[in-house]
């Protein structure tokens, strides 16, 4: 069974609405009646207000649809023009930046296709002076050989 005061706790602590006095039996019956009064009192004002704003926010999203998208039918002919032909430059300065940006990017491919065969004809190149080179020497080498064998046949 649970006590008589329970849950009463954060009163004795003083809360914002007061301690009561303790008789008896507990507390004193008007001061805690009072407090549940007050306590209801501003539950009731609350809940007053949370209604109040929830009304203004159903009534601002139906002006926010019955708006719709901004147009600027409510400014003047010269505001609309200015408008409009601003939007047709942005457009304009869009395309052109889109032309340019895919002009640069097969240039760039271009120039990287150039690169390559530039780099695949000097590799085979150097690997044509190098298979030369090597020929060479080996020639040199076996011309060498065969004057060192022959040398020493004459010695023999």
């Amino acid at each position: 069974m649970s006590e008589p005061d329970e849950g009463l706790d954060l009163l004795d602590t003083g809360s914002a609405v007061g301690t009561f006095t303790t008789v008896l039996l507990g507390y004193d019956r008007q001061e805690v009646d009072t407090c549940v009064g007050t306590l209801e009192s501003r539950l009731d004002q609350r809940d007053r207000s949370l209604n109040e704003l929830e009304r203004a926010l159903v009534a601002s999203q139906r002006a926010l649809e019955a708006a719709g998208e901004p147009t600027w039918a409510k400014l003047g002919r010269r505001a609309q023009e200015i408008l409009r032909l601003s939007e047709e430059q942005a457009i304009d300065v869009e395309t052109r930046a889109e032309e340019k940006a895919a002009d640069l990017r097969a240039d760039a491919q271009a120039e990287l296709r150039r690169l390559a065969d530039d780099s695949e004809r000097s590799a085979s190149d150097t690997k044509r002076r190098a298979y030369d080179e090597a020929e060479k020497v080996r020639n040199a080498v076996e011309e060498e050989a065969d004057r060192i064998v022959k040398a020493a046949q004459k010695r023999r």
